[in-house]
């Protein structure tokens, strides 16, 4: 398993949450049933989604807005 699947699974086992569907994809890259590279076009489009709306609800001299990311690992 790649480096970057070892780093999803490990995130995944710390959030309770989505603890089955966590399970499910780490066990979908382990045995070669879910291509990492879909997960991280995912990753990418929704991150690009983000971006896009951010940059529509702009408007200058009156809203600010900006694209961030927050990561909490607890």
């Amino acid at each position: 398993m790649s480096q970057r699947a070892q780093d999803f699974s490990l995130s995944s086992k710390e959030h309770g949450l989505f603890r089955p569907f966590g399970e499910k994809v780490r066990g979908g890259l382990a045995d070669g049933s879910i291509d990492l590279s879909l997960i991280l076009e995912v990753g990418r489009t929704v991150w690009q989604n983000t971006i896009k709306a951010t940059d529509d609800a702009y408007v200058p001299g009156t809203f600010t807005t900006f694209a961030a990311y927050e990561y909490t690992p607890a």
